[in-house]
């Protein structure tokens, strides 16, 4: 007993002196963090001041660090003797003097901060009201930050205005429109059903409604559909407002015409609703009354005859139109018994046609013919005729005008058929169709356009010619026959009937008793008078007519006249009309006349002389009149451009669709339909589609998954998380081994304390602690990668720099990290979030027990844990700023560029390209929260800021750069194009995507203005057809590191054993990438840090003989244990091919030592007792 307890309290002591000194090192360490601290900051300062050098001529910076660096200062006055560069401005050498300042103190709260420009606030209320034009304004603050310290306002707009429509509120109009649109999409739905499939279920195109419907039917349709489907855009028909009042009559005295028009303004058509029916002008016959004595000069009192005006009665039945001769002057005309008189009328019958139906309506079926086959299976038909016209003029009744039905007869046994050939029994017949088809072609000119049984052809002969029609109108019939090649009984059709000459048959009309004789023509002389009579006796129907003449003249001589008969004569036909369209002007005239009998007459000679001045001077044989053809035609024109559509995936790459109508103003009266297209198409990306890796767990503070062993030493550890705390502390993974050997100990703990990552591992006697000077922001994603070798170990914090740390003591054997291991914990210090993805020495883990796993990886237990689903961009790797990637381009004489970005940060470099041709370039850049495209064909660079960006979103950008023009869009906005003077752009053979080395940055600084590269992440880039998914792909910043998620994923790996005095040669196959084309290279790096040839290492791209093989050649003082990685260069894409684990030779030792171990893994109780006798200070208080 005692024993057992001195063992304890040696075992406890033990343990105190390894905390004692754990506690040393966490000082050390803290130590350690604020030297990198203040390291940074240093690095921070000299490349603010490095910047500002840029103000200073380049012949005179080197002058100037000589006289101001080092340990000498300089003042304000003396740095205002600088050579600066021409048109550096008196707030440039402010600032350049305040990043002295902070430079000589060595204080980075003292440099320049330059203002960013804050968020946009949100749109105001559109000025305008409903439906017309207005601006909506938007203001943003420059306070994020404010500049300090002589830092640069922000430069760009602080106010926005846009143009905007105003809301409308529906109204009983809009609703009215509504229902008519769907109305008018049944009809043509009923005739095109495709149609309703392909635009209502799904989106069609402009162009291919226009290859189905033609005319104004195709915009009526694309209009209904925009007004129906996305309520916009409602046609609306048009409607006559009120007539204006009659005109005067022209001329002023006697016969002539008044008119009047009227508008289709209520309401006017739009966006493609129909045009009003009917005339927009009208005229009639009109006698002017307001004569002067001048018109009565020649002594006649009544007017001429007018025309036969409308008639009475519009159809049906017979009506009466007249004509007239009007009294001009009161008191002043007689009739021929010399009564006063205020007119003298004529009337006639007249007769408009029988009235048409407005709508279509169909007549009874008639009876079935007989059916087509006298034994078997045949076909009878029956038709119905339509009676009138439906009002639009296009559309007959709605249906079928034919009917065909199948018929059976029963075939008689020993019956000869009469057109058979031979005598034979139909037993020897058996049919070949049991049922009729189940849709029968009903095409009214030949209902037989299939055999109803085409297997039994061979047995007839071909069919007869039709015959002609047995009626020459209301439904005849026409047949024709075959017959039977064998001999019997023939089974089928032998006589088929088609209907024809379906019109009603004419009827004849009878007249009726002859009118009263009119009045005579005229009032003395010798004149016409007519009688009529109507052909109703009965009304002709269907065409048919009245035999013989429906009216009769006869001369009459209603007396001597009392004055010389001059007068005027007929007048002339009206001029044309002086406007093609609309409301013009025409012309006719009339001149003096006298019948040729009094001419020659002497006697009349004296009268002549002094009537026919008079007759000229009255003056009104020349007057204009209105006249009008048809409205003149309106030229269509687009409307603005609809509403984006969703994105028609809700992840991944899809498309969006806009419409636009030609209604602003509609084609009306003939006028051309708007060129171009009414549908646009644009890709559109929601972010990436979350697939069966894409699931996460959740852990609680007392959940977690329990994993075995690896059963195989592992001279190393590499362990990456993607996790988002809930929480800034918690137990995330802890590790541990124990066995009957106290020296076989060893214990792994990755934690979050006060949200900073803290690795701490006991290995035997030695400890090692390594700990983040930055806290986790909770609610946010992180990456958490931890290495551990043989004698050190780092911690790297979202792809930031190595926090490193060296073991204490130095081990006296070689470490095996193989463990048992739990992600999370089973107490509530446990880590509370998400963790998206955990690798493990390059195996992915499996965060959740699943079928089909096989091998290492799996969860051997879980505890309370709940999978859920992680965004996948969670996973994706991050740009941050200096990383980048350097693609290929296979077509150099243009450049087609679509790239799906999600930014992190608003501000830095995203793709560029340096143009063959001397001072040529291309470049995307997000600049103060601003997308900015630029390029140049050698000349003068043209640069357009597209939109405004905001941050953790998708856009999806296209760039198009073809000559000396560019065209680029982002997301949905509106395609900027861009022309540059010079030659055509001919693109290098480099594209680089946010970023390049740090030699490249001195040429992307001089021609963007801008020092960093892209923050966030990249779904994809496709340049010239080439596409180049980004996801699980290897990153390297300009600083030569690799990113956490490309380092901890390789494609395999190699074990390497080595003595300690012995050179070490790895080599490479990449022949597996070589099909990507000749730009393939090898790359080598240390864990994550690129490795380039110098003292005690040698690369060797391609070794002599083998041009697929590379080679890293390391001399005995320059390799340790560890990872030494081959990637993979193709066409600017990385791929970690092999990674090769180097172990010297003394891990021999450990080998042995590991065969003693007896590894005892039983749940979490034991993984937690084992850790309260390693870490009591964490797990035991």
């Amino acid at each position: 007993m005692k024993v057992i307890l001195l063992s304890a309290i040696l075992s406890l002591h033990i343990l105190i002196c390894v905390c004692d000194t754990g506690q040393t090192a966490d000082n050390k360490q803290q130590q350690t963090g604020d030297n990198a601290d203040l390291k940074a900051n240093e690095e921070l300062i000299w490349k603010k001041m490095r910047s500002s050098l840029l103000y200073i001529q380049a012949s005179d910076r080197d002058r100037f660090l000589m006289r101001c660096g080092g340990g000498y200062t300089c003042t304000q006055k003396n740095i205002s003797s600088n050579k600066w560069l021409a048109g550096t401005g008196d707030v440039a050498k402010t600032r350049f003097w305040h990043t002295y300042s902070c430079f000589k103190a060595k204080d980075i709260k003292t440099c320049p901060v330059d203002g960013v420009w804050g968020a946009w606030s949100p749109w105001s209320k559109c000025s305008a009201k409903c439906g017309k034009e207005g601006n909506s304004t938007r203001i943003r603050q420059c306070d994020n930050p404010l500049p300090i310290n002589g830092g640069l306002a922000c430069s760009g707009y602080k106010t926005m205005s846009s143009i905007c429509r105003g809301k409308c509120n529906q109204s009983v109009g809009q609703v009215a429109a509504f229902s008519k649109s769907m109305a008018f999409l049944i009809v043509i739905h009923k005739a095109h059903p495709r149609l309703g499939s392909l635009c209502l279920k799904n989106h069609c195109m402009y162009g291919q409604v226009a290859s189905v419907l033609h005319g104004g039917d195709a915009e009526r349709y694309w209009s209904s559909l925009q007004c129906f489907k996305y309520k916009r855009a409602c046609p609306v028909d048009g409607g006559w407002n009120s007539w204006t009042s009659w005109s005067n009559c022209e001329p002023k005295c006697g016969p002539g015409i008044h008119w009047r028009i009227r508008n289709c303004t209520n309401p006017t058509p739009v966006n493609n609703g129909f045009i009003c029916r009917g005339p927009f002008y009208e005229e009639k016959p009109c006698v002017g009354r307001n004569c002067s004595k001048l018109d009565f000069a020649l002594g006649a009192y009544l007017s001429e005859w007018t025309v036969f005006g409308p008639c009475s009665v519009s159809c049906g039945q017979y009506g009466v139109k007249e004509k007239r001769r009007l009294c001009l002057k009161r008191d002043r005309c007689a009739d021929i018994q010399r009564r006063k008189i205020t007119a003298v009328v004529i009337r006639k019958p007249c007769f408009r046609g029988p009235c048409t139906p407005i709508d279509g309506t169909w007549s009874s079926w008639s009876p079935y013919t007989e059916c087509s086959a006298v034994c078997g299976k045949g076909r009878q038909i029956r038709i119905r005729t339509c009676n009138g016209l439906h009002s639009s003029g296009r559309t007959v009744c709605v249906g079928q005008s034919l009917n065909v039905t199948s018929c059976e007869k029963k075939c008689e046994k020993n019956n000869t058929l009469t057109h058979g050939t031979a005598e034979a029994t139909a037993q020897s017949f058996v049919p070949v169709h049991t049922t009729p088809p189940k849709a029968w072609r009903t095409d009214f000119n030949n209902p037989y356009i299939y055999e109803l049984e085409p297997d039994r052809i061979g047995i007839f002969t071909q069919w007869s010619h039709w015959s002609s029609c047995s009626k020459s109108c209301a439904i005849g019939q026409r047949s024709r026959y075959r017959n039977c090649t064998l001999g019997g009984q023939c089974y089928g059709e032998l006589r088929q009937v088609l209907f024809c000459h379906t019109e009603t048959c004419p009827v004849n009309g009878g007249w009726s008793e002859w009118s009263s004789w009119t009045h005579c023509s005229i009032t003395c002389g010798e004149g016409k008078k007519k009688r009529y009579r109507k052909c109703d006796k009965p009304l002709p129907q269907f065409g048919g007519t009245c035999f013989g003449n429906k009216e009769e003249t006869k001369i009459c001589n209603p007396g001597k006249c009392q004055w010389l008969p001059l007068d005027f004569a007929h007048w002339t036909a009206w001029s044309h009309c002086s406007k093609t369209c609309g409301v013009g002007e025409r012309i006719r005239s009339r001149n003096c006349k006298l019948d040729s009998k009094y001419t020659k007459d002497r006697q009349y000679l004296p009268m002549l002389q002094r009537r026919v001045p008079i007759c000229i001077a009255r003056g009104n044989n020349r007057f204009s009149g209105r006249c009008a053809q048809m409205p003149c035609p309106v030229v269509g024109d687009w409307a603005h451009w609809g509403s984006w559509s969703t994105c028609s995936h809700s992840c991944g790459k899809g498309v969006h669709f806009r419409d636009r109508t030609c209604s602003d103003p509609a084609p009306l009266y003939g006028g051309s339909y708007c060129k171009g297209q009414g549908s646009e198409v644009a890709p559109c990306f929601q972010g990436p589609c979350p697939d069966g890796e894409d699931i996460g767990v959740r852990l609680n503070g007392s959940s977690g998954l329990l994993y075995a062993p690896f059963h195989k030493p592992q001279p190393y550890l590499s362990l990456y998380l993607v996790l988002n705390p809930l929480r800034p502390n918690g137990t995330v993974v802890h590790r541990s081994r124990i066995c009957q050997l106290e020296k076989c100990r060893h214990g792994v703990n990755v934690s979050l304390v006060d949200g900073k990552p803290r690795v701490e591992v006991v290995s035997r006697r030695s400890r090692i602690v390594i700990m983040s000077s930055t806290p986790l922001q909770v609610k946010e994603w992180h990456t958490v990668y931890v290495y551990l070798s043989q004698h050190h170990g780092f911690l790297r914090i979202n792809n930031g720099a190595h926090i490193r740390a060296k073991y204490h003591p130095k081990p006296s054997v070689p470490i095996n990290y193989d463990s048992g291991m739990t992600l999370g914990a089973d107490s509530n210090e446990g880590f509370v979030g998400v963790i998206a993805e955990f690798k493990v020495n390059y195996q992915v883990l499996g965060l959740q027990r699943m079928a089909g796993w096989s091998g290492y990886g799996m969860p051997e237990e879980e505890r309370l844990t709940q999978s859920v689903r992680v965004d996948p961009v969670a996973k994706y790797p991050k740009f941050k700023g200096d990383t980048y990637l350097k693609l290929s381009i296979k077509t150099l004489q243009s450049l087609h560029v679509q790239m799906s970005i999600w930014p992190q940060k608003l501000e830095g470099l995203v793709l560029f390209n340096k143009g063959r041709i001397p001072g040529s370039f291309m470049y995307l850049m997000i600049h103060m929260g601003t997308f900015r495209y630029c390029f140049n064909c050698g000349r003068q660079s043209v640069c357009e800021s597209i939109q405004d960006a905001e941050a953790m979103r998708w856009y999806h950008l296209s760039i198009v750069l073809t000559a000396t023009r560019s065209i680029i869009r982002v997301n949905l906005g509106k395609a900027v194009q861009l022309t540059s003077p010079g030659l055509p752009y001919h693109p290098g053979s480099h594209v680089f995507v946010g970023g390049g080395e740090k030699h490249d940055w001195v040429v992307f600084t001089a021609i963007t203005g801008i020092d960093r590269g892209f923050s966030g992440s990249i779904h994809e880039v496709t340049i010239n057809g080439q596409s180049y998914g980004l996801w699980n792909l290897p990153l390297v910043d300009n600083r030569g590191f690799m990113n956490t998620d490309g380092v901890s994923s390789t494609e395999k790996t190699m074990e390497v054993v080595e003595r300690s005095d012995s050179k070490v040669v790895l080599k490479c196959d990449f022949s597996r990438y070589v099909h990507s084309g000749n730009d393939v290279s090898v790359e080598w790096f240390h864990v994550d840090k690129k490795i380039k040839t110098g003292p005690g290492q040698k690369i060797v791209p391609r070794l002599p003989g083998d041009s697929y093989l590379g080679s890293l050649t390391l001399s005995a003082k320059h390799h340790e244990s560890g990872l030494y990685v081959c990637i993979v260069q193709y066409g600017g894409q990385l791929a970690n091919h092999i990674a090769f684990v180097l172990t010297k030779d003394d891990t021999d030792r450990v080998y042995s030592a590991v065969n003693k171990e007896m590894t005892a893994v039983q749940g979490f109780s034991h993984i937690y007792g084992l850790f309260c006798s390693i870490f009591p200070h964490m797990f035991c208080t």
